[in-house]
């Protein structure tokens, strides 16, 4: 009877909840566990520093295990920033909860955890790193992290916010000239005039408030070529503006003032 009673406990004990580390153990869609991980090590999100928030995602999936089926019981994985972050909570980037455990859902196999980034915080060309790390995932059915695929680090990748379209004017001896600009591209702009003749258009860049001159309606038989600053009032300044073949359009400068 107590051999009996002991085989009952043993079978009890192997049939509940399991949440462990598999360690280096490579995954593998043949093993009857749930293996559970981030799926890329690495990934990065380009943020426009435009000052609002953006969300990124991060997946935990199914990696191995649970003979390639998608599982068959909800999933709870715990996760939490690893202290290896450049990026910080609370400046760079939020969770929208508080609550640092996500569901893969039964009959699913992946989910999203979801960061909230404050493109306002962040410096072009000082990125930072958010790292995750997964905690423990736990399951009616067997359930195990992959070590390997326990972190994946996030890297903010900061691009320069441009919005020139607008109305502008440009000042002549003789009076001024008033200058439409429109976005063409991310970055890329139309002005409804070249700077001597105002029945042309002209295209220019920007690129974190240094402008390039990229084409005007002649360009294919007297190629524009110039470049210029964003000022901190708006204005546009163009330097060294040339048109090839055009008479004393040789390095001038333009200051096309912002209307406010």
């Amino acid at each position: 009877m107590k051999k009996i009673k002991l085989l009952f406990l043993l079978i009890t004990a192997t049939a509940a909840t399991v949440s462990c580390d598999l360690g280096d153990e490579a995954p593998s869609y043949g093993d009857s566990r749930a293996i559970v991980g981030f799926p890329r090590t690495t990934q990065s999100a380009s943020i426009v520093t435009d000052g609002t928030d953006k969300t990124i995602n991060a997946a935990i999936e199914l990696i191995g295990g649970n003979n390639g089926l998608p599982v068959d019981q909800d999933v709870a994985v715990t996760y939490e920033v690893d202290v290896a972050s450049t990026a910080t909570e609370g400046v760079q980037f939020n969770f929208p909860t508080a609550n640092r455990t996500v569901i893969i859902p039964a009959g699913s196999k992946t989910v999203l955890v979801p960061i909230t980034v404050h493109s306002g915080a962040i410096v072009v060309g000082s990125n930072k790193n958010i790292v995750l790390k997964i905690t423990g995932a736990s399951s009616a059915s067997a359930t195990v992290v992959g070590s390997n695929f326990s972190k994946v680090r996030i890297t903010l990748v900061g691009q320069c916010f441009s919005n020139l379209a607008g109305n502008y004017v440009l000042n002549y001896t003789s009076g001024p000239q008033p200058v439409l600009i429109t976005a063409v591209g991310i970055g890329e702009y139309k002005s409804n005039i070249t700077p001597g003749f105002t029945q042309y258009d002209m295209y220019f860049s920007d690129v974190c408030g240094t402008l390039r001159i990229t084409d005007w309606t002649h360009n294919a038989t007297n190629a524009i070529s110039g470049v210029g600053q964003v000022q901190s009032n708006g204005d546009l300044r163009f330097t060294n503006v040339t048109i090839v073949g055009v008479a004393g359009y040789t390095n001038l400068s333009w200051l096309v003032k912002k209307v406010i």
